[in-house]
C-alpha cells in the first residue's frame, strides 16, 4: 500500500500536469521531468493505449508504433487478423498451445506470455493432385515429433483431424509434455461437439472470460465433470494427473461404476478414482503403467489423453 507521503507526491503531480495551461508549456514540463528516452517511452504508450482503445489490430499497432510485443500485450484485448498469402488459407489459430478456431479474425485478451500462431494450409488445385503433391499423407500426423510407430500416432491424427487438438505448434504435438487441466477438459469438450454452456454454473474466477477454456470448464461444471480443485477455483494451469484425466473422462462418457477391484496396488478400493481407473481398464482406455500400478498421481501427458480420448470414442 503507498504510504500518505507517496499518494501526496502523486497528486502533486498530476496537479502539477492540470495547471499546465497551452502545448508549449506542456513540452517544456515533460522536456525538463523526462530525459529524451523517457519522453519518447511515453509518447509511444500513449499512441499504443490510443490504437487499442480504437480497436487497431495487434499487428497495425507493431507496425505503426514500433512497440514491443511486451509493450502492447499488457492485459489489453487484441484483435489478430489473418492475412495469408496467395494459394494459402487460414487453418486454425493456436493461442499457448490450444487451437483457437478458424475466425478470420481473433480477440481475445493477452498479456506478455500469451503467444499466438496462425496456421495456414495450401489451397488444393482444382485439377486435383498430381504427381509432385506435397500434400501430407492421410495417414501420417503433421506433426514432426511424433512417429509413424508411436503407440499415440493414430490418436493425435484423430484428434487433428477431429477439431480436438491441432498441436502445440503448426509441426509439433508435444506427446510427452504434461496436459493441464484446462487443456484436457477442453479436449473433451470438443469431442463432445463443444456444446455451448447453459449458464447454470459458476465459473471459478481463476479461469477468465475469453481464455481458450472457459466454456469448456462451464460445461465441465455443469455436466459435474470436475467440482474444480476448491470452492473458487478450477486450477487450469495445474497439471492434470492421471487419476483426475480418467476420472473427468468417466464422468462425461457417462460410465458406470462396476464395483470391481483393479490389479493396480497404487489404487485404493475407496480412492475417488478407484471406479474410473476400473471403467478405463473395462473398457480398453487403459491398462495402466505396469501390470500392477496405474500411476494415478503422475502427469498425464498430452499423447495419453488423446489416446484414452480416442479408444473412448470406440
Amino acid at each position: 500500500m503507498a504510504s500518505i507521503s507517496e499518494r501526496r507526491q502523486s497528486d502533486d503531480l498530476y496537479e502539477s500536469i492540470l495547471a499546465l495551461k497551452d502545448l508549449e508549456s506542456c513540452k517544456r514540463f515533460f522536456n525538463d521531468l523526462c530525459s529524451p528516452t523517457e519522453r519518447r517511452a511515453m509518447e509511444q504508450r500513449f499512441e499504443v493505449a490510443r490504437l487499442l482503445q480504437a480497436g487497431t489490430s495487434y499487428m497495425d499497432i507493431l507496425e505503426k508504433t514500433g512497440a514491443s510485443s511486451a509493450t502492447v500485450m499488457k492485459g489489453a484485448s487484441v484483435t489478430f487478423t489473418a492475412q495469408p498469402e496467395s494459394g494459402y488459407r487460414l487453418d486454425h489459430w493456436v493461442v499457448n498451445g490450444e487451437n483457437a478456431g478458424s475466425a478470420a479474425t481473433l480477440t481475445l485478451t493477452v498479456d506478455a506470455n500469451t503467444t499466438v500462431t496462425a496456421v495456414f494450409t495450401q489451397i488444393p488445385s482444382s485439377g486435383g493432385s498430381t504427381g509432385g503433391s506435397t500434400t501430407e499423407p492421410a495417414d501420417e500426423t503433421p506433426f514432426t515429433d511424433v512417429s509413424a510407430d508411436s503407440p499415440y500416432a493414430d490418436a493425435i491424427l484423430w484428434a487433428a483431424k477431429n477439431g480436438v487438438t491441432q498441436g502445440k505448434t503448426a509441426t509439433t504435438f508435444g506427446p510427452s509434455d504434461p496436459c493441464t487441466r484446462g487443456q484436457i477438459v477442453t479436449f473433451l469438450w470438443r469431442a463432445a461437439g463443444s456444446p455451448a454452456a447453459k449458464g447454470t454454473a459458476t465459473v471459478p474466477a481463476d479461469v477468465a472470460p475469453g481464455s481458450y477454456c472457459y466454456d469448456a470448464v462451464a460445461w465441465a461444471l455443469e455436466n459435474g465433470i470436475t467440482k474444480g480443485t476448491t470452492d473458487t477455483t478450477f486450477s487450469p494451469d495445474a497439471p492434470c494427473t492421471r487419476g483426475q484425466a480418467v476420472t473427468f473422462l468417466f464422468r462425461a462418457q457417462g460410465g458406470s461404476a462396476s464395483g470391481a477391484a483393479t490389479a493396480f496396488t497404487d489404487v485404493a478400493a475407496g480412492s475417488y478414482c478407484a471406479d474410473a481407473v476400473a471403467w478405463a481398464v473395462e473398457s480398453g482406455v487403459t491398462k495402466g503403467t505396469t501390470a500392477t500400478t496405474f500411476s494415478p498421481e503422475d502427469p498425464c501427458t498430452r499423447g495419453q489423453i488423446v489416446t484414452f480420448l480416442f479408444r473412448a470414442q470406440g
